[in-house]
């Protein structure tokens, strides 16, 4: 079978879809042709191998890559095209009617109605990304995955009643080794170089300061946390998001530690060295940063925003999102072990059930 991916982004360019994507393609790439047709970030090449992957990568950002996708992939040979959102969507939806081939969507969230509700944006870009968004739901594909129930409902909310029956939930998948196997002695030496004294109770949040990740309510609730806690913080910086990571700093209390962008492979140790995670997300598709901090075992709190129920697991306290008291209440909480414990899931790779969805379409 030969497969094509069509997606705005993928390694080098490094994010939650990116992993899954790539994990995806090299997987299926042991038994079938598999090509990534994505937008070219710089200093990569405009085509490569990747692990068994052909990777042709077009336009210098990702809106071009809309328009030149369809275009590029007339000339491929391929039998199923497998897309996401949101800006590879329309081209992978042309290039299917073009070709008449099916076309897989994985829909990692939809905003559709409630961009006001999971952002934090001024109105005026609400509406603004709201009409970017619709004429995605627009377009009919021929089967749609949603990374996780919750995602799913929000799916059937938008799409009429007709194609529900096109839904199939696929989890996203995690590889937890990295993250289960770092030890209590590197999350001691995190500790030490974070200037961390013997009983001081460490309160850590990291992820990209997008609009609908709530570090806004993190930020408001450091006011109380830096009076019992020592705060750290790993807000990664780019062009997209570097004046909301601005924003955030200048109302930060003085005692917080801020870093910056941060290696992948050492975010465990820093997990590892907490006592305590926030997450204060607002909505979340899946969540990747629930399962990370639960495959390490560090106490988690985090609000109860989209998947995250769905998806969390082990020491954890679930708190309503938007809320800097429910913030500090959920720390104040976990710092007295006063956290509920579950069994801890995991998420392993399903090829086989993505390798059935092609094979049923072709």
């Amino acid at each position: 079978m030969k497969i094509l991916f069509v997606i705005e982004n993928y390694p080098p360019h490094m994010g939650g879809a990116e992993v899954v994507f790539k994990n995806y393609a090299e997987r299926l790439a042991k038994k079938h042709s598999v090509t990534v047709l994505t937008h070219r970030v710089a200093g990569t090449p405009a085509f490569e191998v990747m692990n068994g992957v052909q990777v042709l990568r077009i336009g210098w950002n990702r809106h071009l890559f809309t328009f030149l996708a369809p275009l590029k992939g007339l000339f491929a040979s391929f039998d199923v095209i497998h897309t996401t959102t949101y800006n590879g969507a329309p081209a992978a939806w042309l290039l299917g009617l073009l070709k008449r081939k099916p076309v897989v969507i994985t829909v990692h969230e939809t905003w559709l109605g409630n961009w006001k509700k999971y952002t934090s944006l001024p109105l005026w870009k609400t509406w603004a990304y709201e009409l970017l968004e619709r004429p995605i739901w627009w377009l009919r594909y021929s089967t749609y995955l949603p990374v996780s129930e919750s995602t799913a409902s929000q799916l059937r909310g938008v799409l009429p009643a007709r194609l529900h029956n096109r839904i199939t939930v696929l989890h996203n998948r995690f590889d937890e080794k990295q993250w289960s196997l770092v030890t209590k002695q590197q999350g001691e030496k995190k500790r030490k170089e974070l200037g961390c004294k013997k009983d001081d109770f460490l309160v850590f949040s990291y992820g990209r300061p997008g609009p609908s990740k709530g570090f806004e309510y993190f930020v408001d609730a450091c006011k109380e946390l830096v009076k019992f806690a020592k705060v750290v913080m790993i807000l990664p910086e780019n062009k997209h998001t570097k004046k909301k990571r601005e924003e955030l700093i200048q109302k930060l209390p003085s005692k917080v530690t801020v870093l910056g962008n941060t290696p992948y492979t050492n975010l465990p140790a820093y997990v590892k060295a907490a006592d305590c995670v926030v997450i204060p997300s607002l909505c979340e598709g899946f969540g990747y940063a629930v399962v990370e901090v639960n495959a390490v075992g560090t106490p988690l709190v985090a609000t109860k925003a989209g998947s995250i129920p769905e998806v969390i697991s082990g020491e954890h306290v679930l708190i309503k999102p938007r809320s800097a008291p429910a913030i500090i209440e959920g720390v104040k909480m976990v710092k007295k072990k006063q956290y509920r414990a579950t069994k801890k899931k995991s998420w392993p790779w399903q090829v086989k059930k993505l390798e059935k969805i092609y094979e049923e379409l072709v």
